[in-house]
Formats: C-alpha cells, sequence, structure tokens
C-alpha cells in the first residue's frame, strides 16, 4: 500500500505530465542546465549594482546628512 502513496506537494499538472512522458503521448522536456546557466549570468547585477563612482561619503558623519537635507529642503 505505501507504493501506491504519491507526493501530495506535486502539483496536478506535473503528475499528469508524468503520465502522458510515460505513455508516449508527451515528449520529455530537454534542458540544458549549463547553457540556461551561461544565459542567467547576464542577469547576474545590473550596471548600476558594479558602478564604483559615487559620490556617497562614507564617513558616518551626520553632518554630512544634515548638510544634504538642507540641500533638498533649504527652509528647514
Amino acid at each position: 500500500m505505501a507504493d501506491n502513496i504519491k507526493d501530495p506537494n506535486q502539483s496536478f499538472e506535473a503528475q499528469q505530465t508524468i503520465e502522458e512522458v510515460a505513455a508516449g503521448n508527451e515528449k520529455a522536456a530537454n534542458v540544458d542546465v549549463e547553457s540556461d546557466y551561461e544565459a542567467s549570468k547576464q542577469f547576474n547585477a545590473s550596471s548600476v549594482d558594479q558602478a564604483d563612482d559615487s559620490d556617497s561619503d562614507k564617513s558616518g558623519n551626520s553632518d554630512n546628512f544634515r548638510d544634504m537635507a538642507k540641500q533638498v529642503k533649504p527652509d528647514q
């Protein structure tokens, strides 16, 4: 009886596809992992993420933040 227990997490569509492939009614998907991986590398990071020419001051000085805020709203 344990052989008849199906994975409850598997979708109906997946089970139907497995049965169709086993019966020969449908071709099995051909997955080329290497080419998919190579193609995915172009989406790894945007050019903005890779840019290193930022104007930000990384000193952690809160006065710099206040100066920037005054530039945005000078009347405050």
